[in-house]
């Protein structure tokens, strides 16, 4: 073998490497939805089913029917490598995040005991001050 036809071997072989490289890369991108997508999803579909579960349970209640809930999370907690984007997501360990704010409106009849109750029930349930749920009748 001449020292020219080692050469262009080898920058051939180089060039097949460096395609096939290419082609993973291009490959391993696509059909991939952004992290940040993702996390965006996850985040409202925690609120959504939070949401659902806690006006399966307080309509569940004596006396109380057309149970609406709103639930607001704490947006402020943000992944570390995500830090600049000031995206809700889950934090660092992979927790949702918390509970901040629940209004509540559904018939009751106007029952100070009865709103207490919605009250209670939510705050043990989700770990949070009476503060911060509003029950409203309609």
């Amino acid at each position: 073998m001449k020292p020219g036809e080692i050469f262009r071997k080898k920058k051939e072989l180089f060039f097949c490497i460096a395609a096939v490289c290419a082609g993973l890369l291009i490959l391993t991108s696509f059909g991939k939805t952004s992290k940040s997508e993702n996390e965006i999803e996850d985040f409202e579909s925690y609120r959504s089913s939070t949401e659902q579960r806690l006006e399966s349970i307080v309509g569940r209640l004596d006396g109380v029917s057309d149970v609406h809930v709103a639930v607001e999370l704490d947006d402020s907690i943000v992944a570390s490598s995500d830090a600049g984007s000031g995206l809700p997501v889950s934090d660092v360990s992979g927790r949702l995040p918390p509970v901040k704010g629940v209004a509540v409106v559904c018939s009751f009849g106007k029952d100070a005991v009865k709103k207490a109750e919605i009250t209670k029930l939510i705050c043990s349930l989700l770990g949070l001050n009476s503060t911060r749920v509003f029950v409203s009748d309609q």
